[in-house]
């Protein structure tokens, strides 16, 4: 279970919708419609966060239809929308103070959490929401006479308007003294504008080496292609690293105040005249892994940053001297004849050829010698070792000469033949003890079975 929280921007009043799971595009729509919009209608604006729900092609075409702006947070910032964060904590406080030991019906105090933080003074407005909302206090005790005399419909609209003034005057207080208050922290920085090249902070991307700790700082640099405000900014990224190109002021560095001794990155290489593609080459070999059953290095290139690593197939890397340096600095990582994580090829210290044995049909009813007999070939004739003898000791002519790697070769496949069939041998003696030991067992289930009906085997 969780929660869709809405909070009106305004008024501060809250909604704390519950709901099984994350929900999709259209459930998000459908709860909307269902708890927000029939009580207060579409708003002007929608401020969310990147959810898959916001981000879906359905979610924004509906609030285009509807004529609702949607504006999304900034990754990784959570200061945009910093009320809303602060309603969630508050929520979570109520709900500590009244959930059982099993914390399973927090669910039931959704609706009297609600009434009681909607009816509570906001601190930024000074006042309720209920108050700021409608005009007045909803009853949750008994009424009084005074409290039952509806005042008049002037007083009360002159009231309201009243009320909605006072809340965007207290809002205003409220944000100047955040900015005070955040401003001690900030120092004025620059202007970015479309063009720019700037350092993009590795604090929030995800890092393909092991330990983050030891990782780039930062990376890059890359162009800015659009400014989207005057701290929000969006970049051109290679397409390996799938994030969200837009990034908050703070997280970008301009490449002139880069530090001086950083080790400047090479220039990309340039195309040759005459041909057709740019000429790639790599300078090391990074990491390697098992992917779906395919090998894959790690690879650094010529003139382009970490970004730029990217995962190719082991069949596409021709840099065998940069494969054989790179496994003997890691030996522990994985390697083409290796498998990790059950993927790959075994490891094997020899040629091993893996065959599929044909098994007679009624294993459990032929003796061993019959089984021997039918993987060793039937017993030598009389007089073979004669007529073997006689073979041997005849003077071989030219076409029956046989080298010695071929004498060789023939031993080894000999040998090779004779392990396989103890194999084999061996695995249908398991089998039929495998099937004695399941026939054993069948037996006494059955008797204890007879036992407990009160019948008896002969």
């Amino acid at each position: 279970m969780t929660v869709f929280v809405v909070v009106d921007m305004l008024t501060k009043m809250a909604h704390f919708i519950p709901c099984r799971g994350l929900p999709s595009a259209r459930a998000t729509a459908r709860m909307f419609i269902q708890q927000v919009f029939r009580l207060h209608g579409f708003p002007d604006k929608v401020m969310s966060d990147r959810g898959a729900q916001f981000t879906a092609r359905f979610w924004q075409e509906l609030m285009q239809a509807l004529d609702v702006k949607i504006c999304l947070l900034s990754a990784h910032h959570p200061q945009t929308d910093g009320g809303t964060e602060k309603v969630i904590g508050i929520l979570e406080q109520y709900l500590c103070c009244y959930v059982n030991q099993q914390q399973n019906n927090w669910v039931d105090y959704l609706a009297v959490a609600e009434f009681a933080f909607n009816n509570s003074q906001h601190t930024s407005t000074q006042m309720t929401p209920f108050l700021a909302n409608v005009g007045y206090h909803p009853r949750f005790f008994p009424l009084s006479p005074l409290d039952a005399l509806e005042p008049p419909v002037n007083n009360y609209l002159a009231e309201l308007q009243a009320i909605h003034r006072l809340v965007q005057r207290q809002l205003e207080k409220v944000k100047a003294d955040y900015k005070r208050f955040a401003d001690r922290s900030r120092r004025d920085t620059p202007p970015l504008s479309v063009g720019d090249r700037v350092w993009l902070s590795t604090r929030n991307l995800p890092s393909t080496r092991p330990t983050k700790k030891l990782d780039h700082r930062y990376v890059g640099p890359f162009p800015i292609e659009a400014v989207i405000n005057p701290v929000a900014y969006r970049l051109t990224l290679p397409r390996s690293m799938w994030v969200h190109p837009v990034f908050h002021r703070s997280l970008l560095v301009p490449e002139q105040l880069a530090c001086p001794l950083r080790r400047a990155e090479p220039p990309p290489p340039e195309q040759r005249d005459g041909d057709s593609a740019p000429e790639y080459q790599v300078v090391s070999i990074r990491d390697s892994c098992w992917v779906k059953g395919r090998f894959q290095y790690l690879i650094e290139w010529k003139g382009y940053g970490p970004e730029e690593f990217t995962w190719e197939d082991a069949s596409t890397v021709h840099a065998p001297a940069l494969v054989t340096t790179f496994h003997e600095q890691f030996p522990s990582r994985p390697h083409l004849d290796q498998q990790t994580w059950g993927k790959g090829p075994a490891v094997r210290d020899s040629v091993v050829i893996q065959c599929q044995p044909v098994l007679p049909k009624a294993e459990s009813e032929e003796s061993e010698e019959e089984v021997e007999e039918a993987f060793e070939g039937p017993s030598e004739p009389e007089g073979g070792s004669e007529v073997q003898d006689s073979q041997l000791d005849a003077e071989p002519g030219p076409s029956s000469h046989i080298s010695d790697e071929a004498q060789l070769g023939e031993e080894h496949a000999s040998d090779l033949e004779e392990s396989q069939q103890m194999d084999l041998l061996l695995d249908a003696r398991r089998r039929r003890q495998l099937a004695r030991v399941r026939q054993q067992r069948s037996m006494k289930h059955l008797q204890s079975k007879k036992k407990r009906q009160g019948e008896t085997l002969p």
